[in-house]
């Protein structure tokens, strides 16, 4: 995978802010859900697992989550896709280990497709947190595709480091989280 360089990772503010709140909004747990049936929490289909949020409203809102660990133990990498904006706007959340260069920041690209940035949110204690919009297409490429590899550079190195993410199940999950 090659890291756009730092000005193809730049985003409109309005995109950047529109982005946090998004990205906030699913970690504080106060997105609404468009009515659907009931979602299979804690299900688990393949490589990815159903997760759900209590809502201030007391209702769940609920997406796709893999969580990837070190063979030593330790979280690598956590991984949440969904309709999760306010509209239900198609949405991809991940926490990134701590230490990426917040300049050139992260990338994800699906299969063999295009690359595309994944803005940095925020870094704290527990990781570095990227997200960004999903087109319909990206949704479908997700949908029929194998991997997804996220992409970073470690503070002070050149070389990019990829964390391949396997796709078996992301297509079930998805439709169990709605």
């Amino acid at each position: 995978m090659t890291m756009v360089n730092r000005d193809a990772l730049m985003v409109g503010a309005a995109k950047r802010v529109a982005l946090f709140a998004l990205a906030a909004l699913v970690a504080v747990g106060v997105c609404s859900a468009p009515a659907a049936a009931k979602p299979e929490k804690g299900k688990v289909f393949e490589d990815w697992g159903v997760v759900c949020e209590t809502q201030a409203d007391k209702s769940d809102k609920c997406f796709a989550q893999q969580v990837q660990t070190a063979k030593e133990g330790g979280k690598i990498l956590t991984i949440a896709i969904g309709y999760i904006g306010a509209k239900g706007e198609a949405a991809v959340v991940a926490q990134l280990p701590l230490g990426i260069n917040l300049q050139v920041g992260a990338a994800m690209k699906i299969d063999e497709g295009t690359q595309f940035p994944l803005t940095v949110q925020t870094c704290a204690m527990s990781g570095c947190q990227v997200a960004t919009q999903l087109s319909d297409a990206q949704m479908k490429a997700l949908a029929n595709g194998k991997t997804v590899t996220i992409g970073m550079v470690a503070w002070g190195k050149t070389e990019t480091t990829v964390i391949p993410v396997p796709l078996k199940g992301l297509s079930a999950s998805l439709a169990a989280s709605r």
